[in-house]
């Protein structure tokens, strides 16, 4: 199965959930919810599940729970082909 891990530069508090490019090597993406609680992590990945039309179980943060740059594994894409979903 294929498996990839993005970097993801996380904006929470935004006025919209948006993918909004990249930024060196990760992808900027803005999301309504709070950093509070986890509910922007748990934001971040129902919007990349959506996105990516991939069940949220197959999306896990990796690191950067309470930072806002994060790696994200996905199941079931390349790189290429996460990349060219987000941002295409």
């Amino acid at each position: 199965m294929k498996t990839c891990r993005l970097t993801i530069k996380a904006v929470p508090g935004s006025r919209v959930d948006s993918v909004d490019g990249v930024l060196g090597d990760a992808i900027k993406i803005r999301l309504r919810a709070p950093a509070v609680d986890g509910k922007a992590n748990k934001a971040l990945l129902d919007l990349l599940a959506l996105r990516l039309d991939l069940h949220p179980r197959d999306i896990r943060l990796v690191t950067g729970q309470t930072a806002r740059l994060k790696i994200i594994e996905i199941a079931g894409r390349t790189e290429d082909e996460a990349r060219q979903q987000l941002l295409g």
